[in-house]
């Protein structure tokens, strides 16, 4: 991140280009960290696709950005583009596609927990 971001951070004075380098540092850092080491196990295309898409979720929370917003700023923005080198996830109709098997699988859960741990499906387990 750049020195001038970090000083506009701590003053309290965040502006978009601030916002954005912020939001790129933090997924580089998650990219190399966490998912590049599941690419470098030999993930499936499945998998692959899903870590681009937790990424993109990364990036458009910290961002405060909808979907559409977020892939005009993608196809605008040649850092952005260049940082994220999306292959599987890289327009809206495919976030939409996983968006989709999300919600579904958040319902499945639901229904499973509400039946075999009987609960509400509203709670949370770690196992």
């Amino acid at each position: 991140m750049k020195a001038e971001t970090i000083n506009k951070i701590n003053k309290g004075e965040l502006d978009g280009e601030s916002t954005l380098d912020f939001a790129l540092s933090h997924a580089e850092k998650v990219k190399e960290g966490v998912l590049q080491s599941w690419f470098k196990k030999g993930a499936s295309r499945n998998d692959k696709a899903l870590n681009e898409f937790l990424l993109v979720e990364i990036i458009r929370s910290i961002l405060g950005a909808e979907p559409r917003c977020f892939f005009v700023l993608l196809s605008v923005s040649r850092r952005l583009r260049a940082l994220l080198d999306l292959k599987y996830v890289d327009d809206l109709e495919r976030y939409k596609y996983f968006k989709r098997k999300i919600k579904n699988l958040k319902g499945r859960l639901r229904e499973i927990s509400k039946r075999s741990l009987g609960t509400e499906g509203d709670e949370s387990f770690a196992f």
